[in-house]
């Protein structure tokens, strides 16, 4: 053979393992067949239930564990045993000493066994084929207390994503009768400090605790005496601590944190959002989800069709009947000087039938270079589009366009702007009673850093527009500041509420008289900004955005930060006046903006979107 040829090398090299192959199959097939060449007996099982196989101890030596039974005997044993292990896993665990294989379809079966019996024989590649087999199982509502609790007693890498599932899906999950039943009291205890730790609405762990305390009477004292410290709940009105105020059966929980109005619409935050398999890909999928406000729970409304190009600077709304969602997705538009009109189109998804359509408008422009459109409203039949025109960097003026599509849309001046002395912030919405859409722009004044707030009144009735004047403007400390400049916008009862976050007062717009009242007082407490906004910017490295949106009776707010490229989604209830943080959406979120919306409950998936789950 010459120098440098390894040919000869590599066929033999291929012999010898075809060789070993045979040698192992032939061997398998003895073991199999239980034959007579098999020279060691294996007692195994639990202590009422033990049985018996035939084995080869070249074989099952590879394990450490039997290898020290050899070991203890002078000559070789004629027997083996293995004391209070699952009779399946035992055998399984032996046919992987001969094949070097195991089947999905017993790990599926009993993974947590199969573990248990690897490390008592001490096969590291088997823990590990077992340990990869938890790691790309979906999660899904109906097997992720099983994994978590398959992680936890086995001691098995991170779980941090079963819980953070866990969390986006409470009700969902205890909702489920095995789930709530399985639930150990060491799981239990993990996932309500989580839950507070993430700022998991109070009532919603509380309901979590209730269902599942309400399975057993015996863990109603542990729910009185050690999971309510954690979130500093009292005891009283929440569980009993003892017999005499028994826990509600499972029929007596009415599952009324899911607040549905008399037409069947139910309060939800929208947003856009890329999923988990797709992200990195130039070619994505999308999707709307919808985070059910006083549920605490995320669920999948629609996908978008891929031709659909969302961008961060989309737009999109729902109808007055929650049954049509409206998108744009071609914002920014640069018009020539000799034309006057500009074409958007507009994409609309049914969402009882899952179809879309399109729709053309033609706007018609004012005499300037570039228009954005900032928000789209649709109510009464109607499209209302807020613009921003601009001659330079800065805009000059917000639009707001109206008309049918029938007929152009025709635009009106609602506030101009001076580029160079003047900053536009925000731009914010509210729709009022079906017939007033308010318009909210947050101005900052270059010169002095004084903060203005401009707001219209459109009557839809009788098509008048009115400006409320508004004479409480204030210095900001630091304009570039994230905190500085927020104000949120939200419809109440007492009318529409626009507040700055631990401001000291707030105003209060009636749009019927087309009047503002400065009222006193912090209407946003609990420190949100200080705890969440405050901290963050003083770490090194870190920039953030924060994009607020409106509605009614809860502020949405989306926080990102550049650093580790979380999001993270805030909303304010006005009605109980605290702030609660969405559970982690594990998907990229495109549009920045988040929308309030009122769906039709009846169109609305209350399940968390996973892929291959085997029980969907």
């Amino acid at each position: 053979m010459a120098m440098g040829d390894t040919s000869a090398v590599s066929v033999a090299t291929n012999v010898a393992t075809g060789e070993a192959d045979r040698l192992s199959k032939h061997l398998y097939r003895q073991y199999e067949q239980q034959s007579e060449f098999c020279d060691v007996t294996i007692h195994y099982g639990q202590d009422n239930d033990r049985r018996q196989i035939r084995a080869h101890w070249c074989v099952i030596a590879q394990s450490p564990y039997f290898r020290s039974q050899w070991s203890l005997n002078e000559k070789r044993p004629d027997t083996a045993k293995v004391d209070n292990c699952d009779t399946e896993a035992v055998l399984t665990a032996i046919k992987f000493l001969y094949t070097g294989k195991i089947g999905h379809q017993d790990l599926d079966r009993m993974v947590r066994e199969v573990i248990q019996v690897a490390r008592v024989f001490q096969i590291e590649k088997l823990t590990e084929l077992c340990e990869r087999y938890t790691k790309e199982i979906d999660v899904c509502v109906h097997n992720c207390i099983d994994l978590l609790d398959i992680k936890m007693s086995c001691k098995l890498s991170s779980y941090d994503h079963i819980v953070t599932f866990i969390l986006g899906n409470l009700i969902n999950v205890i909702d489920i009768p095995s789930n709530s039943k399985n639930i150990s009291i060491e799981i239990m205890q993990l996932i309500v400090t989580h839950a507070v730790a993430n700022g998991i609405r109070r009532k919603v762990i509380i309901q979590f605790c209730q269902t599942w305390a309400s399975t057993d009477v015996n863990r109603q004292d542990y729910i009185a005496n050690v999971i309510w410290p954690i979130g500093g709940y009292h005891v009283d009105g929440i569980c009993s601590a003892s017999s005499e105020q028994p826990m509600p059966s499972d029929d007596s929980l009415v599952r009324d944190d899911i607040q549905f109005s008399s037409d069947g619409l139910i309060d939800v935050v929208l947003v856009v959002a890329n999923t988990k398999e797709d992200f990195g890909r130039f070619d994505f999928t999308r999707k709307l989800y919808a985070f059910v406000v006083q549920d605490d729970r995320w669920g999948m409304v629609a996908t978008l069709p891929k031709d659909l190009i969302f961008y961060e600077t989309s737009s999109f709304c729902l109808d007055a009947n929650g049954r049509t969602l409206l998108t744009i997705c071609r914002t920014i538009f640069q018009s020539c000087y000799w034309e006057d009109k500009i074409r958007v189109a507009v994409n609309l998804l049914d969402l009882a039938s899952e179809s879309w359509s399109k729709l053309e408008v033609q706007l018609r422009t004012p005499n300037c270079r570039d228009v954005r459109i900032m928000n789209i409203v649709a109510f009464n039949g109607q499209l209302f589009f807020i613009a921003t025109e601009k001659s330079s960097d800065n805009p000059k003026g917000v639009l707001l366009f109206t008309g049918s599509e029938y007929d152009d849309y025709d635009y009106s001046t609602l506030f101009k702007i001076k580029p160079r002395l003047q900053k536009l912030n925000d731009i914010n919405t509210v729709v009022v009673d079906g017939r007033y859409l308010v318009v909210m722009c947050v101005i900052m004044h270059v010169k002095d850093n004084m903060r203005e707030i401009k707001i219209a009144v459109r009557d839809i009735t009788t098509c008048e527009t009115k400006f409320i004047k508004d004479n409480h403007i204030y210095q900001m400390n630091d304009p570039n500041s994230v905190e500085e400049i927020m104000e949120f916008m939200f419809v109440t009862a007492k009318g529409v509420i626009i507040a700055h976050p631990n401001g000291p007062s707030y105003r209060l717009v009636d749009v019927g008289n087309a009047t503002v009242s400065i009222i006193e007082g912090d209407i946003m407490s609990n420190g949100w900004i200080n705890d969440q906004i405050e901290g963050d910017t003083d770490s090194p490295g870190t920039s953030q955005t924060i994009h607020c949106g409106s509605g009614h009776n809860v502020v949405p707010v989306l926080h990102s930060k550049t650093s580790d490229s979380t999001q993270t989604l805030h909303v304010f209830d006005f009605q109980n006046r605290e702030w609660c943080r969405s559970p982690s959406l594990p998907y990229k979120i495109v549009y920045n903006k988040p929308v309030h919306a009122r769906l039709a409950a009846s169109l609305f998936r209350l399940k968390f979107p996973v892929n291959n789950c085997k029980h969907d």
